[in-house]
């Protein structure tokens, strides 16, 4: 019993650094859209408001880092946060190459799942 404390108390000071962040967001619309100004096509993603408060309280702890922003595990964006992401929206171009999948595809994806998920692992 006393090695099973001691274990547990061991166990709840290790660092939570060495574990992955993980966020799971809940999208609301994705649209493609294309930048004849920028030439670039890509895909705006809408949260909703819970997310959107969540995303910005994980990545205020995440200043500095870079963060991964995937669906059903292709990548879509690793930005280094400057600052907390807040806002309603994401716009993801593709000059994030999606895994060589276009806009489409990835907003199509994206409206299935209706969840895109944010960590700090790459």
């Amino acid at each position: 019993m006393r090695l099973s404390i001691i274990l547990v108390s061991l166990i709840a000071c290790l660092p939570l650094s060495a574990q992955a962040k993980r966020l799971a967001l809940h999208v609301t619309q994705a649209n493609v859209f294309n930048d004849a100004q920028t030439d670039t096509r890509g895909v705006d993603v809408q949260i909703d408001e819970k997310s959107q408060m969540l995303m910005a309280g994980f990545t205020d702890k995440l200043v500095g880092k870079t963060v991964y922003i995937r669906v059903n595990n292709i990548l879509l964006l690793s930005p280094t946060v400057r600052g907390p992401i807040s806002g309603a929206g994401l716009r993801l171009s593709t000059a994030d190459d999606f895994d060589g999948k276009s806009p489409e595809e990835i907003a199509k994806i994206i409206l299935d799942r209706k969840t895109i998920t944010i960590d700090d692992k790459g």
